[in-house]
């Protein structure tokens, strides 16, 4: 950085010429009006002097990839770029903002962990694992969903375990997942989102939601807030207008489970709504429907419906309020289904290759990703605080740990990987809370990553049926995408 900083000499130039100034009109019977006109002069002068400085501060250190301060961007540059005028927002990553941006993903308040303040004085065996954990965390940030290879369902599974953070990358740039869905970009050859008359309306089949409620439960998931917007071939509207659709299409006996997680999460326990067909319903009546559902047979094992309850209680536990009516029955029912995990987990510590119907432990390495991915997810959100220390839960996560570390090496899909990542994550902020650290990723896992996103982009989606119907993207309907450095 070797410049002048000019920007250093404002105050005192400014403080000698205002005091010569000061004098002059004293003993020389300037007027007022002049001498603050002359004022205003240097001011204006000596400001663009200070910007000119830090313009040049900002061109070294983006020319040298130097981390660069989003407060000291807007101070330079004014407020940056809208999202909600210009499109989802490109990333600029530098390895420092990546190890950046994760140290945020550690201190982020997670649904799981809220306002969480432990202090552990970790054994040996946990900072093995704490730094396991987060060396694997540390590499799948850097493994972005491929928005020309992959539908927005696959796109809205990689925004699941780092929330805001989660990136997406599309035609080579980077942008926040969550803006890249929320402004209806394409995922290959579709889009999610579309207009029902003048309202928002969201698609539900393959490669886009594979369930009602879905995309709502993902934003619940990353505390995305109420007031965010939402695009529809030009037309704004918010998460607000999401969570009212949701309400009008509640139905009874229907899969209720990711209506659930985004209404428990976004909407009052107290609040009473009409559906579109003038049914009233509340949180309440949604836990009571999915209670009385099975859990067999269900999406991914019935992992999501156990999500889905065991997301209601947490958010009746955060609001003060008590646990008690059909957040009783729920918690009593999910506790049964804990003790099922366990008694059918296998010696290797992965849990049964055929959910929560018998024991089972199939070879094939993307069966126990997926189921033990899932299940690791929703009992590192829903068991008590004393469970998370259990061996038996301890030997599932080092299983699953050890899982991901090869899985880059696999041909393994993003959605499965998408719980399971988000599963190590929550395990690492309920339990090590406080004590989460960054681990500095070396270049035998860069070069892991490289091949990995490669390999992705090389890969023939499962999960994601081939036959999604392309639709049409009107360019000068959507707001264009903008090079911005906002960073959420």
């Amino acid at each position: 950085m070797a410049h002048f900083q000019l920007s250093f000499l404002f105050a005192p130039v400014f403080k000698f010429t205002r005091a010569v100034l000061f004098h002059t009109a004293f003993t020389r019977h300037m007027s007022g009006l002049v001498y603050v006109r002359a004022t205003v002069a240097i001011v204006a002068l000596s400001l663009t002097i200070s910007v000119a400085s830090a313009q040049s501060d900002f061109a070294t250190k983006f020319d040298t990839n130097e981390s660069i301060s989003p407060d000291f961007i807007s101070l330079i540059f004014g407020p940056p770029l809208d999202a909600e005028h210009n499109g989802p927002v490109e990333m600029n990553l530098s390895d420092e903002t990546l190890e950046d941006e994760l140290s945020g993903i550690r201190l982020a308040d997670n649904m799981a962990v809220k306002n969480s303040k432990k202090t552990l004085k970790l054994t040996p065996e946990q900072l093995q694992r704490q730094s396991r954990i987060a060396r694997c965390l540390s590499m799948y940030f850097r493994m972005p969903v491929v928005a020309e290879k992959w539908r927005p369902w696959t796109i809205m599974h990689g925004l699941l375990p780092y929330g805001q953070l989660s990136r997406v990358e599309s035609k080579g740039q980077h942008y926040y997942a969550v803006d890249y869905l929320c402004h209806n970009q394409i995922g290959n050859d579709t889009q999610m989102l579309h207009l029902s008359g003048s309202k928002l309306g969201v698609s539900v089949g393959p490669g886009v939601q594979g369930h009602e409620g879905q995309f709502l439960a993902m934003l619940a998931q990353a505390d995305v807030p109420i007031t965010h917007p939402i695009y529809i071939h030009g037309k704004k509207f918010t998460v607000e207008d999401l969570i009212e659709y949701e309400k009008r299409g509640c139905k009874q006996f229907t899969e209720l489970t990711f209506k659930l997680i985004g209404l428990s999460h976004y909407v009052s326990a107290d609040e009473i709504w009409k559906s579109k067909v003038g049914q009233s319903w509340n949180i309440e009546r949604l836990i009571h429907e999915e209670i009385r559902q099975p859990i067999n047979g269900a999406a991914c094992g019935g992992t999501h419906r156990l999500m889905g309850l065991s997301y209601a209680i947490k958010m009746r536990a955060d609001s003060g309020k008590p646990v008690d009516g059909e957040w009783a029955r729920a918690k009593k029912y999910i506790g049964q289904y804990q003790d099922f995990a366990l008694q059918f987990q296998n010696s290797d510590g992965s849990f049964s290759t055929n959910w929560f119907v018998t024991q089972e432990a199939e070879s094939d390495l993307k069966k126990r990703l997926y189921t033990t991915g899932h299940i690791v997810e929703w009992l590192a959100f829903s068991l008590p605080d004393e469970k998370l220390h259990d061996p038996k839960f301890t030997r599932a996560v080092d299983y699953l740990v050890e899982l991901m570390l090869t899985a880059p090496s696999l041909d393994l899909e993003i959605g499965p990987k998408g719980h399971a990542i988000h599963a190590l994550r929550l395990y690492e902020q309920r339990v090590f809370g406080a004590n989460s650290n960054v681990e500095e990723i070396t270049p035998a896992d860069l070069a892991i990553v490289e091949k990995a996103m490669i390999q992705q982009k090389h890969m023939k989606p499962e999960f994601e049926s081939p036959t999604a119907q392309p639709v049409s993207f009107p360019g000068s309907g959507t707001p264009g995408i903008r090079r911005s450095f906002r960073r959420r």
